[in-house]
């Protein structure tokens, strides 16, 4: 399942390029997501011409995602800048974008087939939920190898999300449950909610 701008505007949820690269990078955001963003950025009167940037706008169908990827970090000097704090607060944000989108699919038919980002399908929306967690479960544990982060290094998954994803195991359908006698989808519903409430 890929996310868009949309989605994030849609619920609300801000973004800005450390957003936008560490999804793309994640293969959670197809690389001609950036254009608009761009475009509304070549519009700001600090805005200094960039030869990057006009490609991505007049040629982002010529360019791949390392292209892309190695171009922004150039660009934005996202090496430097991106850090452990900043990287976690955007991955809960696509994170919550999956689930939030995940949660308008479900109709009175709940277990339509669905599709995943790499093109596979689920005829359950359980199916669908676990994917998601098992995708950032290996986020979060192999950091050092999707990212280099300057004087930091990971052990592990980082403690700041154990707690988190043990609020998601509740609805993971093969995890088992602990002293909790609702559904997966209420259990869903109930996490749902507590996203709703950052972003209103």
């Amino acid at each position: 399942m890929y996310i868009t701008l949309n989605m994030f505007k849609q619920f609300n949820i801000s973004y800005n390029i450390n957003t936008i690269y560490v999804a793309i990078k994640l293969n959670f955001m197809l690389i001609e997501e950036i254009v608009d963003y761009v475009i509304d950025l070549m519009g700001k009167d600090e805005y200094k011409d960039n030869t990057f940037i006009n490609d991505l706008i007049f040629d982002i169908d010529k360019m791949t995602k390392f292209n892309v990827i190695s171009g922004l970090e150039d660009t934005f000097n996202l090496y430097e800048t991106l850090n452990q704090e900043i990287l976690m607060k955007e991955l809960e944000k696509i994170k919550d974008v999956l689930f939030l989108y995940t949660k308008g699919t479900i109709k009175e038919e709940n277990y339509k087939w669905v599709m995943s980002r790499e093109g596979e399908y689920f005829n359950k929306i359980e199916e669908l939920l676990a994917y998601i967690y098992e995708d950032f479960i290996t986020i979060y544990s192999q950091l050092d190898i999707y990212f280099c982060i300057k004087n930091f290094s990971y052990r592990g998954i980082p403690k700041i999300v154990a707690k988190d994803l043990e609020e998601i195991e509740k609805f993971v359908y093969y995890m088992p449950k602990k002293d909790n006698n609702k559904s997966i989808l209420e259990n869903f519903y109930d996490y749902i909610e507590k996203i709703e409430l950052k972003y209103n």
